[in-house]
């Protein structure tokens, strides 16, 4: 080591140009193995290295991309360009953009626009490839990478989850959902000092969730590949013909108890434990919806 701690090759990238240069050091704490220098010491850091990459791809994709500021910048990792990881699928044909939404929040006397931008990924049998779908899932894969992106002056804070408005469901994982707020509202969001921590102020959280009720039934429908409107579907069996008011008793070849019970047909279908949750979060008032929340997040 030389003066100031600093060894050539760390100051080296430096030489030429501007940047920030980071050392790390005893790396055999994080890794836990009593010999540091071994195979599977070795094959650990490696899988740690890729999965730093994964996750500075994802947070700072904004930046990578040049859609902050304008300017595209770049890190390496070990010599190794990490490349941006976009949740939102934008580059895919089948990807549906639907319509901004901007909410005003004013919290102690500060006022601003928290904007909304809702994406509906492909169904798997539209995206462009393979590996396009499995790249797509990101690091926590599907299911847990549905719902919000929240962002801070273009910094991936939070990354899926529905932030205890819905349950993650694998009929919505199709889903996702960008969220953005200026540093002027950190106190509105309680965001932490690390900026790994946030919350949806309570101010707007009904309108966040009734923008969230259409951008989950379209992406159920790309799911199951239902069309908007499903046509009802025809009877099967014979259909009992409707009582006359005017005539008392049962009808011929039926009998009191018969008319009185539903057939399999007029039954009301069962309900997912997905869409319960969005009816009885909807019907909650004020009071009772963080009750609801409680109980859906147990289940």
């Amino acid at each position: 080591m030389e003066r100031n701690g600093l060894e050539p090759a760390i100051r080296l990238p430096l030489k030429d140009t501007r940047g920030t240069v980071v050392l790390w050091q005893r790396l055999d704490r994080i890794l836990g193995y009593q010999h540091p220098y071994g195979e599977a010491s070795r094959k650990r850091l490696s899988q740690t290295c890729r999965e730093i990459e994964l996750h500075l791809g994802m947070v700072f994709h904004r930046f990578l991309t040049g859609e902050v500021r304008r300017k595209r910048f770049k890190f390496l990792l070990n010599g190794n360009e990490i490349k941006p990881w976009d949740p939102f699928c934008r580059a895919e044909n089948k990807t549906k953009a639907l319509q901004e939404i901007r909410i005003p929040v004013e919290h102690e006397g500060i006022s601003g626009d928290v904007l909304l931008e809702p994406f509906v990924l492909p169904h798997q049998d539209d995206f462009s490839s393979p590996d396009a779908f499995r790249l797509a899932s990101g690091p926590a894969n599907w299911n847990q990478q549905q719902g919000f992106y929240i962002y801070r002056a273009g910094r991936m804070i939070q990354s899926g989850g529905w932030s205890n408005l819905r349950a993650p469901d694998e009929h919505t994982k199709l889903a996702r959902i960008a969220v953005s707020f200026s540093p002027e509202l950190d106190e509105a969001f309680k965001i932490n000092v690390a900026k790994m921590r946030v919350q949806l102020p309570t101010l707007i959280r009904d309108a966040v969730r009734e923008a969230v009720v259409p951008v989950v039934r379209l992406a159920r429908e790309v799911y199951d590949r239902k069309p908007a409107k499903a046509p009802t579907p025809p009877s099967r069996g014979p259909v009992t013909p409707p009582i006359d008011p005017a005539r008392e008793g049962p009808q011929p070849g039926t009998s009191a108890t018969a008319t009185n019970r539903p057939t399999p047909d007029d039954r009301t279908p069962l309900l997912t434990l997905d869409q319960w949750s969005e009816r009885l979060l909807m019907a909650a008032t004020e009071k009772e919806r963080p009750v609801v929340e409680a109980v859906l997040k147990r289940l």
